[in-house]
């Protein structure tokens, strides 16, 4: 059977088709205007319904946004609380509140806020004045760093809800106090969480004298190692030792090695250096990695004349700081000083020198100003002018009697060096006379410089005093080498050279022995017995200049100038603007008919410092 045709279906009689809705329009103007205002409606209703969604539309996203802006707010305000837990629960903190004073110190305008910022004032002088790469405590009063954010559901305000967390969670130290009329005194009483309540009573006007006295009360029983540093560098060493003894047993495990080693340097100011050794012992017994505790331990070993312990205390420590290996320790580099200056690794030394001035405004961490002793190590490289300028603008240069000692110091180096005696003599003596006058100034002085007095007394051509001044040096390697220059100075050549083997039995990993010893072999033509000596000096101090340059000299005498070339180019790493060196250097290529190089080696020797002598061998020559 074929397949009928799909039919449209009928319309209802309530549904009129199309051409009868056109059949009456056409015939009835009424019903034509009636369907016309019907499909106007029907398409205005279209429009309304298709702005509405567009409307919903855009209100669905802006909800959505709003949620999202809400949520992201939370995640802030959670943030910010989290943040404030942290801040408490790390914070150590002093902080200080306002104080309780008179009427009549209101009335002068003393109020207890301006009393409690006295109080601040005089902490955070002391802290600034603590030149420490430690830990030091903030010091802030308690109307500081206020945030007026408020949190409407809790009802209180950022600052009010930090000030509670801190009192729940935080190490800090809460202080506060009062100032009392008594007669014509005044009494002002401290309290805090972590010491006992203390008054000091002293007359009206002297308000900030008793501020002072509350202040180390405060900063001694917040933070005694600070405070120990801080009276150190106030030459207050006998109080240091009372303060370290009485707080040792309730500090910290942290703490105690720091304040063992405050106590040693201490005990050392005070000429008590068994007893400062003992302490820097325990020190590292407590804490096997404590660097500053290494370093202290050389220092005092310094003070003993122990030299050849010191390197071995320095060797230990470098093995177990790993050093210069790819897993080293993070070392401070100031705790490498006293190692590399017996070591005569200058180029270290003077680094270390300056990195701990530029973390200091120009001074050191040290007691004592570090721009003469900065100056000692371009010196030692012969590097005079750098020396110079370095004295020459040295902080209070003139005014502290270390400064003027170790200035003097550095420029008989200098007049030693351009082979100026008498000249070298002078400043020798000017370091004899403030180390002489002042302990403290012979205690913090590098190097025996009475064994240096000594030698250029020598070569000055008045030596009635040297063998005197020599003893004054003790028993030092610069010494013994000294004698034994003085002694080859005076022709008793057998006798210099048991001096310069005693030299080396004294601290056989020092290298400055060897290397005297060699210079005085090359002198008496001793060539191939010098060049030894110099060798075994760079194997010792591998980054001194002077063996290799040594070595260089003796190579060319013996026509080997190649082998001489090696060692300038070698020793120029450790001695960049060292002018003899240069001037040698130049010498040995233009024997190699290598004349431009030669022309090059000589204009930069006269470019820089030489004695009269080697500059007058090159005057006229090369362009200078």
């Amino acid at each position: 059977m074929a397949e009928e045709e799909p039919q449209s279906p009928e319309p209802t009689a309530f549904e009129p088709s199309i051409p009868e809705i056109e059949a009456r329009n056409s015939a009835d103007p009424d019903t034509a205007k009636l369907a016309a205002a019907l499909m106007a409606a029907q398409i205005d209703l279209a429009t309304m319904q298709k702005q509405h969604l567009h409307t919903q539309h855009i209100r669905d996203r802006f909800l959505l946004a709003f949620d999202f802006a809400l949520a992201i707010g939370g995640v802030v305000v959670v943030g910010i609380i989290a943040a404030l837990f942290w801040d408490a629960w790390s914070s150590r903190s002093v902080i200080i509140e306002s104080f309780d004073v008179p009427a009549s110190f209101v009335a002068q305008g003393i109020s207890g806020k301006v009393v409690a910022s006295e109080l601040l004032d005089r902490l955070k002088s002391f802290q600034d004045s603590t030149r420490t790469d430690q830990e030091k405590r903030a010091v802030q009063d308690a109307w500081s760093n206020t945030i007026e954010l408020q949190i409407p559901e809790a009802g209180i305000s950022i600052a009010e809800l930090e000030a509670l967390l801190h009192r729940w969670l935080s190490r800090d130290e809460h202080i506060t106090g009062s100032v009392v009329e008594d007669g014509g005194n005044i009494v002002f009483a401290i309290r805090g969480d972590r010491f006992a309540a203390r008054s000091f009573a002293g007359p009206r006007g002297q308000l900030h004298a008793l501020a002072v006295k509350a202040a180390e009360y405060v900063y001694g029983g917040s933070e005694p190692y600070l405070f120990c540093v801080y009276l150190q560098n106030q030459g207050r060493d006998q109080e240091v030792v009372e303060v370290a003894r009485q707080s040792f047993q309730s500090a910290s495990r942290s703490d105690k090695p720091l304040l063992l080693n405050v106590w040693a340097n201490s005990l050392s100011n005070l000429g008590r250096y068994r007893e400062g050794l003992d302490k820097t012992r325990e020190a590292l017994r407590l804490k096997p990695d404590f660097w500053m505790g290494y370093d202290g331990m050389m220092g005092v070993l310094s003070s003993l004349g122990q030299e050849e312990a010191l390197v071995q205390t320095g060797r230990d420590m470098e093995r177990r700081a790993w050093r210069g290996s790819w897993f080293a320790a993070r070392v401070p580099a100031v705790y490498w000083e006293n190692l590399d200056y017996r070591l005569e690794d200058w180029p270290a030394f003077q680094r270390e020198i300056a990195d701990d001035m530029a973390k200091s405004g120009g001074h050191g961490t040290g007691i004592d100003e570090e721009a003469p002793i900065d100056a000692e190590a371009l010196v030692r490289m012969h590097d005079w002018h750098g020396a110079d300028l370095e004295l020459e603008t040295t902080p209070a240069a003139g005014q502290d009697h270390f400064i003027g000692a170790q200035s003097a110091f550095v420029r008989g180096i200098i007049a030693l060096d351009r082979g100026e005696a008498v000249q070298a003599l002078r400043f020798f003596r000017a370091t004899d006379a403030l180390a002489t006058k002042y302990s403290d100034v012979a205690a913090d002085l590098g190097s025996p410089w009475s064994c240096w007095l000594a030698l250029a007394e020598t070569y000055a051509g008045v030596a009635q005093n040297a063998d005197a001044d020599i003893a004054r040096g003790g028993h030092l390697v610069d010494c013994y080498r000294f004698k034994g220059d003085i002694a080859d100075r005076r022709g008793d050549w057998p006798g210099a050279q048991k001096d310069y083997a005693a030299a080396v039995a004294l601290a056989p990993s020092i290298p400055s022995s060897d290397q005297s010893w060699g210079e005085a072999l090359a002198r008496h033509g001793m060539r191939d017995a010098a060049i030894a000596k110099f060798a075994l000096a760079h194997a010792k101090g591998p980054h001194w200049a002077d063996p290799l340059e040594r070595w260089g000299e003796s190579l060319a005498a013996e026509g080997k100038l190649e082998d001489a070339l090696t060692k300038y180019n070698q020793a120029a790493v450790a001695a960049p603007n060292w002018g003899r060196l240069y001037l040698e250097w130049g010498r040995a290529l233009d024997r190699l008919h290598r004349h431009e190089e030669a022309l090059e080696k000589f204009r930069r020797a006269w470019s820089l410092d030489l004695a009269p002598t080697d500059r007058a061998s090159i005057a006229g020559c090369c362009g200078t």
